[in-house]
């Protein structure tokens, strides 16, 4: 090129550059412009949450809890809609300069119509619902594609504290008494996407009052509900709420024309409704159905305990439909505010979203959703700078939310000033805070969390140790935990310590352990420390049988492929019986040193083998298939979850390297284990397991299949497979087996439909359990249980009945609370 050509070609770019800079600083510009202003009602009462939406270029905002807004727009002629539930819409016009403008408004009632009911005439309320009720599937699946930005809020506080709980004075720390009461406040921005059945949210940045690296946990697919569905699921609603289009919404709801009124020339039917019946799985409020087209245009409901609300008295939701598209309507703002109040103490929150941005023609690639992730963030997603949150905050904060920050910035400061002070000014910071040491602890540290899970002084009894002092420390690190178990004996005499290391990153979990520590035959404990101690104090029974155990541990647990995972693992042990070193007991009959029952199991009607020292290698593994497995990547909330059933297949062996005796097992087995949601008829759980032993040419008692039974008032909440009337080790068995437990929650159901039983909002309970074995026979657990008494207790019974041997029948009576069916 000549040299005239390439001068030509230089001077041509950087015009091109010129002019580029300049269009994108006057596209700057031209969002510089802030539209800001209140909603009132006639009366001048701010409307909390109103929704603004700028039809010229689709986009919009929420008014806060105070009804003040703020919105960046380009300059110029803009027209604003401004809509809130029960109120008239309006429409204004404004030339925005770039100087900004503020825009008060007040949006009058709709003007509710005086009704004229007669008893032959039915409201036509009916007529509309049942048409609204027809389309809702239509309006369900008709935003199938997308893309949206979201902006969430989310606050919590206490408004009353008892001056005292249970005897104990309550002293408010200074933070609670100078922030109000607010125990959480949060703010988070989050990117919506879905392609037909396929949804993700993607958070990009995440505010925390008073945690300079805090992660939120609002998320858009916390506050998303559905009234579009016969059953809207809401927190603590044992059995869900109808929707006031269900199906057979008639059945639990009266309703009522309360007005007609037009919203931007759509037609408008304000309907009330409220539960047929005080029992009744119902909102009270009002649904917003639009004319012709019969889509709810809006809604604003509140379900109570009646409802069947578990701890939290009051659950609200509201919701506000925009036009995306010639013919689509989407959220434009959704909230759910809740009212709880338990030993005194009561509080209120919401967390709401504000969605705008829509893309209704998205270009996804092909590996966008094929992780099967609904909620994705990483440890990046804080932002610290103020000038960052302002450009983003879709709702301004409330006066209340601007102290909160202030409040709890300065308190940090003020607290990391103290920790970086001299020794003396150090130890009255620590003695400040010294008898909450007691209590489970973690510190921040440079090299990770140290903490201790378990009360600084923790201790237990049992007949194998006598008095127990023990603890659970951790450290973690990054995605790397740590963990340390001190255990000593005072019977005993002996020290056991065991430690470990979990990695985790997404699905992969590799884990090591090794120590000589202390186990129940049955490894996952089906009796907890606390009903060993309580029952040996003051029963003088042996409820446990424990042995010790010195060992290595390896496992890894990954994905092996879409909607599968398995488990591998190995474990090098030393196992050794354990002999009663104390005969101590609180009640005075047993004060003369009367032993216990032995440590060894005598009463297993299959096992007659020995007891002794033995040294094993034992290898394991599981295979786990969920299908449709959706999964969240959170740093604040973590699992997966599906509707289907996981199914698993295992194998365990091991072999015997001791000469006195060792164990050479093989067994298969297969299981699956699903929840079930019923609707308003409840919630169940089964848990099933089938299997055998290949071969058995040694075998010690630790390798049998043992069974969770449960002998105490109080069985474990979280075991698997759990029996409430079996022997701990009866039926354990080294033979063919296979048990069925089935658990059904009826959550007010029945007890809903008996007058003057209703009133109670108690809980039924079902459980079958089924056992078989080569030895026993058939074994068969029926039982019941009465839930929600005083809100979080339940009492059961059950009685079991053996094929094989001596018919047994046992009673018991479980205290549970009823939120852990």
């Amino acid at each position: 090129m000549p040299p005239s050509s390439a001068m030509s070609h230089l001077l041509a770019m950087r015009k091109v550059l010129l002019l580029l800079l300049i269009s994108l600083f006057n596209s700057a510009l031209a969002y510089a412009a802030t539209l800001s202003g209140k909603v009132t009602d006639e009366r001048g009462e701010a409307l909390g949450f109103a929704t603004i939406y700028i039809k010229t270029i689709s986009k919009g905002t929420v008014a806060n809890a105070d009804g003040v807004f703020s919105i960046d727009l380009p300059a110029g002629n803009h027209t604003i809609e401004f809509r809130y539930v029960g109120y008239q819409t309006i429409n204004k016009i404004i030339d925005l300069p770039a100087s900004g403008f503020v825009l008060n408004v007040t949006l009058p009632s709709s003007g509710v119509t005086t009704k004229t009911v007669t008893i032959s005439q039915r409201d036509p309320a009916y007529s509309i619902i049942k048409k609204a009720s027809r389309k809702k599937s239509v309006y369900q699946n008709e935003l199938k594609v997308y893309t949206a930005k979201a902006y969430l809020k989310g606050l919590n506080r206490i408004t009353k504290f008892p001056k005292k709980i249970m005897g104990q004075e309550i002293n408010l720390t200074k933070e609670d008494t100078l922030s109000k009461g607010v125990i959480y406040l949060s703010e988070a921005v989050s990117e919506l996407n879905q392609s037909n059945k396929d949804m993700k949210e993607v958070v990009i940045a995440s505010k925390v009052s008073g945690e300079p690296k805090g992660i939120s946990i609002n998320n858009y697919l916390m506050l998303r509900n559905d009234i579009y569905r016969n059953i809207v699921k809401i927190p603590t609603a044992t059995r869900g709420v109808v929707s006031p289009i269900a199906d057979n919404a008639s059945l639990y709801y009266k309703f009522y024309l309360e007005d007609t009124y037009y919203d931007n020339g759509v037609k408008i039917f304000k309907i009330s409704c409220e539960p047929r019946r005080d029992a009744d799985p119902a909102f009270s409020g009002y649904v917003y159905i639009q004319d012709s087209t019969y889509r709810v245009h809006a809604y604003d409901l509140i379900a109570n305990k009646a409802a069947g609300l578990q701890i939290i008295d009051s659950v609200g939701m509201k919701s506000i439909y925009l036009p995306v598209g010639e013919k689509t309507w989407a959220v434009g703002m959704q909230q759910l505010s809740f009212k709880f109040g338990i030993f005194g103490i009561k509080g209120e929150g919401y967390f709401t979203a504000s969605i705008s941005d829509y893309n209704l023609t998205p270009n996804f690639s092909k590996k966008f959703f094929k992780d099967k992730v609904v909620l994705k963030a990483d440890t990046t997603i804080y932002n610290n700078s103020d000038k960052y949150w302002d450009s983003v905050r879709a709702v301004p904060l409330t006066d209340l939310e601007k102290l909160d920050y202030k409040v709890k910035d300065s308190l940090r400061v003020v607290e990391d000033t103290a920790k970086k002070a001299p020794d003396t000014a150090k130890v009255v910071y620590n003695t400040r805070y010294f008898l909450s040491y007691l209590n489970p602890k973690s510190f921040k540290t440079k090299i990770g969390v140290l903490g201790y899970s378990k009360p600084l002084v923790s201790t237990a009894f049992n007949p194998v140790e006598g008095y127990v002092l023990y603890n659970n420390l951790y450290l973690r690190r990054a995605k790397t935990t740590y963990t340390l178990d001190p255990r000593y004996g005072f019977a005993s005499n002996r020290f056991y310590l065991k430690g470990g290391m979990a990695y985790n990153k997404k699905n992969r979990s590799i884990e090591l352990s090794a120590g000589d520590h202390i186990f129940q035959y049955n490894e996952q404990a089906p009796v907890s420390d606390a009903m060993i101690s309580s029952y040996a104090i003051f029963a003088h029974r042996h409820m446990s049988r424990l042995y010790r155990k010195e060992f290595i541990n390896a496992k890894i647990s990954d994905k092996l492929a879409r909607d599968f995972n398995y488990t591998l693992g190995a474990e090098f042990a030393r196992r050794r019986s354990l002999t009663n070193n104390s005969t101590y007991s609180y009640r005075p009959k047993n004060k003369n040193g009367t032993p216990y029952d032995s440590n060894v199991v005598l009463d297993n009607i299959e096992y007659t083998g020995n007891f002794g020292k033995h040294t094993v290698l034992t290898l394991y593994g599981e295979l786990r298939y969920r299908p449709n497995t959706y999964s969240i990547d959170h740093p604040s909330i973590s699992g997966s979850f599906s509707n289907n059933p996981t199914f698993r297949l295992g194998y365990r062996t091991a072999i015997g390297v001791s000469e006195n005796f060792g164990s050479d097992y093989a067994r298969a087995y297969i299981g699956l284990s699903h929840n079930m949601n019923f609707g308003l008829v409840g919630n169940s759980s089964i848990d099933a397991e089938a299997g055998a032993f290949l071969y058995k040419n040694k075998l010690a008692f630790q390798d049998f299949v043992h069974f969770n039974g449960n002998r105490t008032i109080f069985p474990p909440l979280e075991i698997t497979g759990a029996f409430m009337a079996l022997p701990y080790y009866q039926y354990s068995t080294a033979s063919n087996y296979a048990r069925v437990n089935l658990t059904h929650n009826f959550g007010g159901f029945i007890f809903n439909k008996i007058p003057g039983v209703r009133k109670a909002k108690l809980h039924e309970m079902l459980l079958v359990n089924s056992l078989y074995t080569e030895k026993a026979g058939g074994v068969l657990e029926v039982g019941g249980g009465i839930g929600n008494i005083f809100k979080v207790l339940t009492v059961g019974y059950s009685t079991t009945v053996v094929q094989k041997g001596p018919q047994m029948q046992q009673v018991w009576v479980r205290l549970i609370p009823s939120l852990r069916f």
